[in-house]
């Protein structure tokens, strides 16, 4: 209901102007209209619709890349096998290459689709038990079998049993990891590109004037590579060097995951919830 002090029926919002609406109908009302101008309704709804989806993007953008910094640590606990990332790897994600491409997906523009969708059931929560499946069952498990695939190759390639003792010291182990982090590393520029829509791909011209978001990627490919291939933070990481086509199956994970998910929302495009 609009401007009225007793509203009628069950609204689901109440709304006062703010100029020329009483002090009863202001103190009643959830919104007023500074202004007394109604289609700051429709600016408030977008923008709130806007906000709502670019926390849900950078949500489930950041959790994905739990899922192949979870995984290894199972693994470790439940085979005898070396530990694919270490702490101090994971910090350097979870507090480091992951942060500017959250602020970038933080601040997108409202989606041209946002206004054209039903507005939500009151019972819709942001953190959703469908962007958690979508986090860490589907794209995240993806870049967990990615990136352990590429370390167990190339502990296999270097000699590695199964079973047998591999210190952390060890150079074969330190390419090992070091080609683990940088898969995933990679693998979040695919789901940073498809985090920007929940129902298309997100390669348009939006991600080049996102300039946070293009920092944020080429943070990402230049860490990538600086960690197997520069001394000083091979040491501080504990990783080690890579051949060059290791680094580029590396790099195939990319399209892999963004692939993969865009393939998803092809086919289930009917069934996604717009709202992540």
């Amino acid at each position: 209901h609009v401007g009225s002090a007793f509203p009628h029926g069950n609204p689901d919002i109440g709304i006062a102007m703010g100029k020329s609406g009483t002090d009863v109908a202001r103190s009643a009302a959830q919104i007023i209209l500074l202004d007394d101008n109604f289609a700051s309704i429709v600016t408030g709804i977008e923008e709130g619709r806007t906000v709502f989806l670019n926390i849900r993007k950078f949500t489930n953008y950041v959790l994905v890349s739990n899922g192949p910094e979870i995984l290894p640590y199972l693994i470790y606990i439940l085979l005898p096998v070396p530990l694919a990332l270490t702490v101090i790897q994971i910090l350097s994600i979870d507090l480091g290459t992951d942060i500017i491409p959250s602020m970038a997906l933080g601040q997108e523009p409202p989606d041209p689709e946002a206004m054209n969708q039903p507005p939500r059931s009151k019972d819709f929560r942001l953190l959703s038990p469908g962007l958690v499946v979508h986090s860490y069952l589907f794209l995240g498990l993806l870049e967990a079998i990615w990136s352990l695939g590429l370390f167990f190759w190339v502990l296999m390639q270097g000699g590695w049993e199964f079973g047998a003792d591999l210190p952390m010291t060890d150079p074969l182990y330190r390419s090992a990891t070091g080609i683990a982090l940088a898969t995933i590393l990679l693998m979040q520029i695919g789901n940073l590109i498809g985090r920007r829509s929940a129902l298309h791909s997100g390669l348009d011209g939006g991600i080049i004037r996102n300039r946070l978001m293009l920092a944020g990627i080429i943070i990402q490919i230049v860490f990538s590579w600086a960690l197997l291939y520069v001394p000083w933070l091979q040491a501080v990481l504990g990783t080690g060097p890579v051949d060059w086509f290791v680094y580029l199956a590396a790099w195939l994970g990319i399209p892999l995951i963004f692939g993969t998910d865009y393939l998803r929302k092809r086919l289930f495009a009917a069934k996604i919830n717009y709202t992540g």
